[in-house]
């Protein structure tokens, strides 16, 4: 096939991330052009998720390029630094919700707009969600107030389920 572009052939180099000296190489075939881009596929039988790859490109005038996460580089000599990842998750690191939560309803609110005291009235100081200042004595935090707010407004959450 004739293709106009900046690539005669791309090849597909791969392998299994923590076993770089059995890497493959397999001819990617010319699918489609969308624009001023050409689109190469690849089907890939891999024996494991864990997918490293970078694409060798062959120049119409014979030479080639490394495309990986750098963008093209002139040679390869380090084969498997830069290599891009196939997303992949351990099945042992997947989280599953537990059946008792199905049927749960869950409220996030913001408490320092639901539980003001006094709606017109500014907050005092607004701080950010993972900080607290400590040095300040309890009774007179912002946060004690909210609190306070929070609690007197319970019912209004418990008619919502």
């Amino acid at each position: 096939m004739d293709q106009k572009g900046f690539a005669k052939e791309i090849y597909l180099i791969f392998s299994d991330r923590y076993e770089i000296e059995r890497i493959q190489k397999l001819k990617m075939d010319y699918y489609m052009e969308v624009g001023e881009y050409e689109v190469y596929q690849a089907i890939v039988e891999a024996s494991t998720p864990r997918l490293g790859y970078k694409f060798m490109v062959k120049l119409f005038d014979g030479t080639f390029k490394i495309y990986d996460q750098f963008g093209l580089q002139e040679d390869d000599e380090e084969i498997y630094v830069g290599h891009f990842h196939f997303p992949y998750a351990n099945p042992s690191d997947v989280f599953e919700k537990p059946k008792w939560v199905e049927k749960l309803v869950v409220y996030e609110i913001f408490p320092d707009r639901f539980a003001r005291k006094d709606k017109k009235e500014e907050p005092r100081e607004l701080y950010p969600w993972d900080y607290c200042k400590w040095e300040k004595r309890a009774v007179k935090s912002f946060l004690v107030e909210i609190l306070r707010g929070l609690k007197v407004r319970l019912t209004i959450l418990r008619d919502l389920a």
